[in-house]
């Protein structure tokens, strides 16, 4: 599962706006950037980190072209666009909650042609579509949606989403991709990662898709 030399990835955060939306100091935000950067560099990646000012829908959609590994930090959402279609997709970083959104149908009309890791560890981002038609936000990387279960099966190593379902908090997300990083960097198979991960108590067991 470790890149061959020259892959791109970049990882982004949003390092302000959680402070603005719950009122409340946000350090995990940069933590998850520090891991997620860290994970990828281990497997190969040359990686770039993004927060703030730096992390715009722009700047997100103009590396989709080259990357081949993704982690994205943010809020995550099926946003109507317009109402009452809803599409998934996540916001730039700036400071509030209003931010522009990176939608998946942009991602799956600029991403580049095989894309072999995508983490959206941000709320949401792992259902199923809502409006019939719409591609996921996995289906925007070329990924199928399914449960991991075989770590020996056709597409294993060669294509990984994680993301969440439902509403996740970020202490929970530090908690789990603590975890999960720990694990991948200590040489274990990502499925098997994730799996372990997810066996370690998080207080939302359940939360986490792998699609393979």
């Amino acid at each position: 599962e470790r890149a061959s030399s020259g892959r791109l990835s970049c990882a982004s955060s949003r390092a302000t706006a959680f402070d603005t939306c719950d009122g409340t100091p946000d350090t995990i935000s940069r933590s998850l950037a520090t891991l997620a950067q860290k994970g990828l560099t281990y497997l190969g990646y040359t990686t770039t980190t993004y927060t703030t000012t730096g992390f715009t829908s722009a700047r997100v959609l103009a590396r989709a072209p080259t990357d081949q590994a993704v982690y994205v930090h943010s809020h995550g959402d099926q946003y109507y666009d317009p109402y009452p279609r809803q599409v998934q997709g996540f916001r730039e970083d700036g400071g509030d909650c209003s931010q522009a959104i990176v939608y998946a149908p942009q991602l799956a009309a600029v991403r580049a042609p095989v894309v072999h890791l995508v983490i959206m560890s941000a709320c949401h981002l792992a259902e199923a579509a809502r409006t019939a038609g719409v591609p996921t936000m996995a289906a925007a990387y070329g990924i199928a949606r399914v449960k991991y279960t075989d770590p020996h099966g056709p597409d294993a190593g060669s294509r990984f989403f994680l993301g969440y379902e439902g509403v996740a908090y970020t202490v929970d997300m530090l908690h789990f991709e603590q975890h999960f990083w720990a694990y991948v960097t200590s040489g274990h198979l990502l499925g098997d990662a994730f799996t372990l991960a997810r066996a370690a108590g998080d207080a939302w067991p359940g939360r986490w898709i792998l699609d393979l």
